[in-house]
């Protein structure tokens, strides 16, 4: 997952990692303070994944 990844280059996650029905979800915020969320597909065949869209 690459929120393990990212932990390890001293990411500031603000939330762990949330199973939200076809992804994983986490909030992490930048060194100039803005939140943001990053996703990560389970599926493959999800209609939400990138080769499906």
């Amino acid at each position: 997952m690459e929120y393990k990844r990212l932990k390890e280059k001293d990411i500031y996650f603000i939330s762990e990692p949330q199973k939200m029905q076809d992804f994983w979800m986490v909030f992490a915020q930048d060194p100039d303070g803005n939140i943001f969320s990053l996703r990560q597909i389970i599926d493959e065949d999800s209609p939400l994944s990138l080769k499906n869209m």
